[in-house]
């Protein structure tokens, strides 16, 4: 990946260390030069999950949470300053609000 920074005229390297099977589907700015990111990514079952992952200043991603539901969606968020509340819908049928600490740490 890579991003733009306000003012800047070329693009920089971003999520250096972003796994090869992640696929971000939105982004929000974290408040300290960094993003918040919404990401379909394949799980150990060998299914789509949705996971949130926090991308520092300096590019380097830490994954936040993952949702176990498969071919789930987060597309709508909503960031404070300890947290990141993301509208979760797994079909059409429902959605379901979730909040995410910025400082989780999954293994």
């Amino acid at each position: 990946m890579q991003r733009l920074r306000p003012g800047a005229t070329d693009l920089e390297p971003f999520w250096t260390n972003k796994p090869p099977s992640a696929f971000a589907v939105a982004g929000w700015d974290d408040g300290n030069q960094g993003a918040l990111l919404s990401v379909w990514d394949w799980g150990n079952d060998d299914a789509l999950h949705t996971t949130v992952w926090a991308v520092d200043a300096d590019g380097h991603g830490q994954r936040l949470a993952c949702d176990p539901l498969v071919m789930s969606d987060a597309r709508v968020a909503a960031v404070s300053p300890d947290a990141i509340f993301l509208v979760v819908t797994a079909d059409s049928s429902y959605w379901q609000l979730v909040r995410v600490p910025k400082s989780a740490k999954l293994p």
